[in-house]
């Protein structure tokens, strides 16, 4: 196959009877979404499915958890969605996520219109959909979107009629269309391997969880335990006879982050690891007037304490995280906010790691105390009241040594899997990008007459 040069860098060379053209002029029109209002409302419109950017699932549209909404009739006929039309998000993204993803709103069986934050693109019929679906999928994944986003009070916001302007080549219908039957059936392949991937995780993390529950609950023992007894307590159920039961509140001291400082509670200087919502930062030296710079994204209203064994449980979580948030650090300084809650033990009975694997599981008592509607939170009083098993101290030890050495298995083949997730998705990216641009030679197959 001949190649020519576009001189366009993402491009580079495409077979020669392929064709530039900028994508707008294969548009018949764009026009934006809207949001109307509640369906029970008493405004005057009909209620017609809506499709959010929370639909977006890669390049096409979920349609698990559709929404309605009461549109004005006047606005749905120029917006509603048809064969012919691709959906982009214009406004959004995040910190992560750059906004300007475009779905095929493949196989809809209902009437439904987009959001205000998506516009329909509607499409000519000189062009197959799945084909330009590929191609704006390659177009984000490189970034080609990013010169016509702009950011306003924190949300992204792309022009749409400016990036549509953006060249891209085009090769007759009959090859778009056995380039898009390729990547189907090739995407299709990779994503099964992906989710089988991803439930390999799932299942590991379900089982370390299981594993942690066992040995903290007594059901798991490394050393032989001939009699149990009843705990009165719904999570622990029988544990073993010579174990005790003991209050958090007499076996732990607890501090709760706040925006208070004294002098006296900075009792280092240096470098310091701070745990906010679980994730960690470096943060800068203490100076001498024991004020302290932080990174940019942790939040000010801190407290500096001084830890051995400690844990840190965050306090305020959605439904599903709701007292899984815990984690633990060693021998160091930390800074803590106020929506966390620091629980240090007070004697020698209690291993700190242990007491850590005790509060990944009693976590989820925490719900019954929780209030709030999409965030749950839970006072400091119901967690110091809650009961925790108390094994002999060498057993508690034996058992964390046991918890650590299996989960650091199990971490390692995580991140095999992990890495090898990723090579899938950077596979997949790769070969759409290779197949929209030519570099990947894609035969449409003659129909047996």
């Amino acid at each position: 196959m001949k190649y020519k040069d576009t001189d366009i860098q993402w491009l580079g060379k495409i077979p020669e009877h392929w064709k530039l053209d900028r994508i707008k002029d294969k548009t018949i029109n764009v026009v934006g979404g809207d949001w109307g209002s509640d369906p029970e409302s008493e405004s005057k419109g009909e209620n017609i499915v809506v499709l959010r950017v929370s639909d977006l699932d890669d390049i096409y549209f979920s349609y698990d958890d559709l929404t309605i909404r009461k549109i004005k009739e006047s606005s749905i006929k120029n917006r509603k969605i048809n064969e012919n039309c691709l959906i982009i998000e214009k406004s959004g993204g995040g910190e992560k996520q750059l906004v300007g993803r475009v779905g095929y709103p493949k196989e809809l069986s209902v009437d439904a219109i987009s959001s205000n934050f998506m516009a329909k693109i509607e499409f000519d019929n000189s062009v197959d959909l799945r084909f330009v679906n590929y191609m704006f999928s390659s177009l984000y994944t490189s970034k080609l979107n990013f010169p016509f986003v702009q950011q306003t009070t924190g949300i992204q916001n792309l022009n749409v009629g400016y990036y549509l302007t953006t060249k891209v080549a085009f090769p007759p219908k009959k090859e778009q269309i056995a380039i898009a039957n390729y990547l189907d059936k090739a995407c299709e392949r990779i994503d099964k391997i992906v989710k089988i991937k991803e439930m390999q995780l799932q299942n590991m993390d379900a089982n370390t969880e299981s594993l942690i529950n066992e040995f903290v609950t007594g059901k798991k023992t490394l050393k032989a335990h001939k009699e149990y007894k009843t705990s009165n307590i719904e999570w622990l159920g029988d544990i073993p006879k010579s174990w005790d039961l003991k209050r958090l509140f007499n076996i732990c001291y607890f501090i709760r982050g706040n925006s208070s400082f004294k002098k006296d509670e900075l009792l280092d200087e240096g470098k310091y690891v701070a745990l906010q919502y679980g994730k960690t930062y470096k943060v800068d030296e203490v100076n001498e007037e024991f004020k302290f710079y932080v990174n940019e994204n942790f939040y000010k209203s801190s407290q500096v304490v001084n830890y051995g064994d400690v844990i840190f449980v965050s306090t305020s979580e959605t439904l599903e995280d709701l007292g899984h948030s815990v984690f633990y650090n060693r021998n160091d300084i930390g800074l803590i906010g106020g929506e966390q809650i620091l629980i240090k033990p007070k004697n020698t009975i209690l291993d700190g790691k242990y007491l850590f694997y005790t509060t990944r599981v009693f976590g989820k008592e925490l719900k019954k105390y929780a209030t709030g509607l999409k965030v749950f939170r839970f006072d400091t009083y119901d967690l110091k009241n809650i009961y925790v098993p108390i094994p002999p101290i060498e057993e508690q030890k034996a058992i964390a040594k046991q918890l650590d050495e299996s989960i650091a298995k199990t971490e390692k083949i995580k991140t095999i899997i992990q890495k090898q997730i990723k090579t899938l998705k950077n596979y997949r990216k790769s070969l759409i990008h290779e197949c929209v641009t030519g570099k990947k030679q894609v035969v449409a197959q003659t129909p047996i007459s």
